[in-house]
């Protein structure tokens, strides 16, 4: 996502006298409530469109890796967990993303859900979970 236009939008939701206008994407903060809207142009010649409309759970994966490097050296979780952060990507996409989880790694415990093996060729420790099915039940071990 090197060429990605990123836009964090704050609104206040206030009217005219003051008063908190109701949205189910109001946050409280200092100064009262907001519309925090996260807002992403993937490609070069898009418009700024609103994450949660137009991204992938891949994507969604990508860019919360993006904010948790970016807030690595500031933030206290100490497990972060991507799942699908590897969905309709390889070559050197994939190896961008391995080189951030990486970075993130010597950090935080990082748990990856992965099916991209430059991903997992990265990681320290591999856990192998199956699914079993037959007609009236189901095991994961």
């Amino acid at each position: 996502m090197s060429n990605a236009r990123f836009v964090c939008s704050i609104e206040e939701s206030v009217d005219e006298q003051g008063i908190a206008v109701g949205d189910e994407r109001f946050r409280a903060s200092e100064t009262g409530l907001d519309v925090v809207e996260f807002l992403i142009a993937p490609n070069p010649g898009e418009g700024l469109r609103p994450l949660r409309e137009i991204a992938s759970g891949g994507e969604l994966s990508r860019v919360m890796l993006a904010l948790k490097t970016v807030f690595a050296e500031t933030d206290q979780i100490p497990t972060m967990v991507f799942d699908e952060v590897d969905a309709g990507i390889g070559g050197a996409t994939g190896l961008a993303v391995a080189s951030k989880l990486d970075s993130l790694g010597k950090r935080r415990q990082v748990i990856v859900i992965t099916h991209l093996p430059t991903i997992a060729a990265r990681a320290g420790t591999h856990l192998v979970i199956s699914k079993e099915q037959s007609e009236d039940s189901t095991t994961v071990a």
